[in-house]
Order: C-alpha cells, then structure tokens, then sequence
C-alpha cells in the first residue's frame, strides 16, 4: 500500500541531491511508498547523474498527476451568446485552417472579407487564433470582430489580450477594461472606446491624466486622432505644457490637423510674417520670398516645432523651423491669400529656401487632407521632392493617402499605359502602385500585367529588376480574381526569362491561384 508521505518526500530528495552534488549527498530514497519503489528500479549504481535525473523525471511526473484541480468562488461562466449567423461552407473552412497554419498568411484579410461580404461566421475553434491574429494585425481587427461575432466577443472576455473585440458586448465592458487592465490592454480599450464613442473616451483621459505615466501619456494621446474634432482642442492644447517632450509633439501634431484651432492660427500668423508673395525677373513672375524665423523660443516650442533639426542630415536650424511653421498651415491659406492655383504656388517657390516650404506644404497636404494640393504636388514631380532629411512625405505617398481611390486608380492606369519605364524602380509612378493600400480595379490590373510581360522580354540587368520584388508581392495582394488570367500565361519560357523574375513570376502566379481557389471556396 502506498504512503502519501514517503511518495511526496522524493522530490525534496532529488532537489538536495541535485543542489549539493550527488559525490557528496548521495540521492537516498524513502521506503513504503510507491513512488519510491518504482524509483528504486531506476537506479543505476554506475552513473550517479544519470539515476539522478531518472528519479527527477519520474517524481516531476507523479507530482503533477497528484495535483488536485484548482478551486474558485466564482460562478461558472454563462454559454456563449448564440450566433444567427450561417457557418461558412467547410470548402471556406478548410482555407481557413490552411491560412491560419502558416500557408499565405498574407491572405488572412481576404478571407476575412470575403467572409463578412457573404455574411457568414468563423468556425468556432478558429476564433482563438483569430483574435490572436487581431491583437498582432490592427487593421485586422475590425472584419475579426465581424466575422467572429458574439462568441468572439464573448471568448475575448476572458483574455486581456483580446479586449479589442469585446466592443461587441458592450461599452461598459471596455471601461472595465480601461480600469483593471494594463499596458498594450488598457492602450487598445481606449482606442475601441473612442472609436464608438469620441467623447466618452476623452473625458476618462482627462479624468485619469495626471496619474498616468509619461509614457502611457504620449500612447493614450495618440488615440484621440481617431474622430478628432474641436471638442478635443481643449485637452489637447493644455497637453502642450506637458514635461514629456513625445507628449507635446503627439498634442501639436493633432491640433494642426484642426484648422480651426488655436494653435493652427498661431502657425498661421507666423508663416505670413515668413512667407510672401513677390514679383521677380524681367517677366516679373510670382516668386516665393522668405525671412527665415529668427530664434525658436518657447513659446515656438510650446506649438510643436522642434528645435534641433535631425542629426548628420545638413539642414539649417532656421530653415528646420520654417518648414515646421508652413506644416502646421491648411496649404489651402497660400491658394487664396496669393490668389493663385496650387501648382503656380509650387512654381513660385524656386528659390533657395524652396525644399524648407515644400517640405512645409507636404506634410500640411497630408495633414488636412487637400485634394487639391495633393494632386498639384503629384503633377510637380521633381519640383515637389526632397530630401529625406525633411522628415516629409513623398508627393506620391500624399497623393494616393488624400487623392479619392477611384481617381488615384485611374491615373495609375493612364501613367502605366502612356509611360513605358512606369512601374521601374525609382520611377514615381512604381512608388505610388507599392505603398497604394487599395485593391486595384481589373483595368489597372491587366495594364500592370501587360508592362510587366514586355520587361520580362527584354534582357536582364540590375537596373530592370530594381523594386521587382515589391512589385511583385503588390501584385500578388491586389489584383482582383477578375484580372488574375492576365497574369497566368504569356511570360517568355523560363529559359528566355531574366533569371530574377523565374521564381518571382512562379511566386505570383501561384499566390493568384491560391486566391482564386479562396473566392471559389465562397462561391460554392
């Protein structure tokens, strides 16, 4: 018969034998239990080390199959919530647990969206991956929360980690988790909260700000640029006087994108103090004239201008706050108060302190989302660059993040078709197709097919297959299923083809019938 307590005093023995040698404690097992005579089988009188950790392996496992089960006070959970909804076809089910096995993982998006586009619902025992997914993929989030849901919403109450598709149960839900949680949890009940309620969650930062850390502050602030509107300016604006430099910055950075703020009229009476329109040459045409500011003081820094350009990158300290200054102004104001078209502004600014405005005018495009600007930006091409150092954005990055998607679409088309270096590396119109997030229309699909095949044909070189790789995982995310015959067949034959595009036209095409198969599996 076994004895409870000799078995349980085994793994004490084989803790003190390891921590003091067995040369000089020799492991020396309990008689009357079980344990210890299964033990005593194990020992072999030649290895002292290797009976040792026999033992240990053994007693480690009777201890956790005598562990009894844990115990709680609180009540069993309720069942989860039933969803209406139909499940997916298995055929869908089946890419789903293909996907979610490591097998084009990229193309999780698309079955999340064709799942929500048929109205059907996850097989439950993906949800768990799924909303892991969630928490590492923000722009997952949302079709995650809708294909999964009110059992993924009632799965993610159990896991602090997946408070972002709580949302679907309830606010009240969320605030708890603003309350109780903490770090990247706390930060992501916030942002669900403000995303459903743009005041609610304003206030329950006013009211907890002062004991928040420094860097949870430059987090949380950060959120209010969901749905931010006047109403927030006045929070905003004392979070300029904040100790935390990123605080002030992330403060400034949302009070510029309000044109009606405070701050952006601030911005503005300094840049028409800095900035003119004048008369120059012989034709005495617009030109740009600049006084550079004098001296950043506080009250300068207080606005979100920075002091000390980037390190190693040759700009001036003035012209570093110019071109701060001009950011924080709608472009807009330069349109109407010189009177003239955006891209004659543009034009006009050709003299030395020409990269400081524009990229000034920029990083303002952005920020206040001006069609206009943006497009005239675009239409400029070199006129428009500069140096990285500026911390600006690309006139390409500018026009497909404000410019319509519709429209952007279709200048891309009309640029690959007229232009037939288009989509080389370095090329604008190559920029612009790689970092555009949106699918593309079957039109821009088969004119980027048709471009690609005659490079394909023409003889290799490093200056040809420059940004091929970008290009062609682009391809491989956004060419509808109804473009994807375009890219199936007419490349040259392997042995006529530039080594480099072999493998990347295989990876494509192959990334295309996985695609392919995935709408089918829907469609069925």
């Amino acid at each position: 018969m076994s004895s409870p307590a000799a078995d349980s005093s085994v793994w004490p023995a084989v803790v003190n034998a390891a921590l003091l040698g067995t040369d000089r404690t020799p492991l020396s097992l309990p008689s009357g239990g079980a344990l210890g005579a299964a033990c005593s089988e194990l020992i072999d009188t030649s290895d002292a080390a290797a009976t040792l950790l026999r033992i240990a392996a053994a007693s480690t496992v009777y201890r956790r199959c005598g562990r009894g089960p844990g115990r709680t006070t609180e009540s069993a959970p309720g069942a989860a919530p039933p969803d209406t909804r139909p499940l997916c076809r298995p055929p869908a089910a089946a890419m789903l647990r293909r996907i979610m096995s490591g097998e084009r993982p990229q193309l999780l998006g698309d079955w999340l969206v064709l799942a929500s586009r048929h109205g059907v619902r996850a097989p439950s025992d993906s949800l768990r991956a799924l909303l892991d997914a969630g928490r590492d993929d923000l722009a997952l989030r949302s079709l995650i929360v809708d294909v999964g849901g009110p059992r993924a919403a009632w799965l993610a109450a159990f896991n602090e980690e997946w408070v972002y598709a709580t949302g679907g149960a309830s606010q009240d839900t969320l605030v708890t988790a603003w309350e109780t949680s903490t770090g990247p949890a706390r930060l992501a009940a916030l942002r669900q909260i403000r995303q459903l309620d743009a005041e609610r969650a304003r206030t329950m930062l006013e009211t907890s700000w002062t004991q928040e850390s420094p860097t949870d502050r430059a987090a949380f602030i950060d959120t209010l640029g969901v749905g931010l509107s006047a109403a927030d300016e006045a929070f905003l604006e004392r979070a300029l006087d904040d100790r935390r430099k990123e605080v002030r910055l992330a403060a400034a950075g949302l009070l510029s994108r309000l044109a009606s703020s405070a701050l952006v009229a601030r911005m503005t009476d300094r840049a028409a103090r800095l900035v003119t329109l004048g008369r120059g040459g012989l034709l005495k045409r617009a030109r740009v004239e600049v006084a550079l500011p004098d001296t950043a003081d506080a009250a300068l820094v207080r606005d979100g201008v920075e002091a000390k350009p980037p390190a190693n990158s040759g700009i001036g300290e003035r012209a570093w706050w110019l071109a701060q200054i001009v950011a924080a102004v709608p472009p807009s104001t330069w349109s109407e108060r010189f009177s003239l078209e955006p891209a004659a502004v543009i034009r006009a600014a050709d003299g030395d302190w020409r990269a400081p405005l524009v990229a000034g005018w920029l990083v303002a495009t952005e920020r206040h989302r001006d069609v206009a600007w943006a497009t005239a930006l675009w239409e400029s091409d070199r006129a428009a660059r500069v140096d990285a150092g500026w911390n600006a954005p690309s006139p390409e990055q500018v026009y497909t993040s404000v410019v319509p998607p519709a429209q952007v679409d279709a200048m891309l088309v009309k640029a690959i078709n007229d232009q037939r270096d288009s989509l080389r590396g370095g090329h604008s119109t190559y920029a612009a197709i790689v970092q555009w997030p949106h699918a593309w229309s079957d039109a821009l699909a088969r004119a980027v097919a048709r471009r690609l095949k005659e490079y394909a044909r023409q003889p290799g070189s490093l200056v040809m297959q420059i940004g091929l790789h970008a290009l062609i995982e682009r391809c491989a995310q956004a060419v509808p299923v109804s473009a994807g015959d375009a890219f199936m067949d007419g490349w040259p034959e392997q042995a006529d083809a530039p080594p480099a595009w072999v493998q990347h036209v295989d990876t494509l095409t192959s990334v295309i019938r996985f695609r392919t198969d995935l709408h089918l599996a829907f469609e069925s």
